[in-house]
């Protein structure tokens, strides 16, 4: 089985989360740079096994357009250029970041630098497409709070 990668696309900044092979543990990757994702992609593509990759699609709650969202269907479309065979699937970002911060301060985390704010606030995202591809969003959302934890003891 290969690996689910999501990404939270920016214009500065790209969080990128993956699954395991086994697609039952959803972690952060890495942020990049965003002008430098195709080729991270390209790299990370040669070494592992990917799927399916989601995208959070930015939407206001009236579900018009954010600024944010040419930004993300331009990368879309440089997806689909330089890897035309992988799928690309837009999911509802719209209550990620707040499935984020409800999780960090559920586990008492106050703050945390941006970068890693940045990738950590997709595992709820990978959450999303789990339970759209008929996994267990329950089991994903306590693994976010487990991480969460260590981060806190690592830190």
């Amino acid at each position: 089985m290969a690996r689910i990668l999501s990404i939270d696309y920016g214009l500065k900044r790209t969080g990128i989360a993956v699954t395991d092979p086994l697609q039952i543990i959803a972690t952060g990757l890495t942020t990049v740079e965003s002008k430098q994702l195709i080729p991270f992609l390209k790299d990370y593509f040669n070494k592992e096994q990917v799927e399916l990759i989601i995208i959070g699609e930015p939407k206001n709650w009236d579900d018009t357009d954010t600024h944010a969202t040419p930004l993300v269907e331009k990368c879309i479309k440089d997806l689909q250029k330089n890897f035309p065979q992988m799928p690309v699937k837009k999911v509802d970002e719209r209550f990620t970041s707040k499935m984020a911060k409800d999780a960090m301060l559920e586990m008492g985390m106050k703050r945390c630098n941006g970068e890693i704010r940045h990738w950590w606030m997709k595992l709820p995202l990978l959450s999303c497409c789990r339970s759209i591809c008929g996994r267990s969003a329950d089991l994903i959302n306590s693994l976010i709070k487990i991480i969460f934890a260590v981060e806190k003891f690592i830190h």
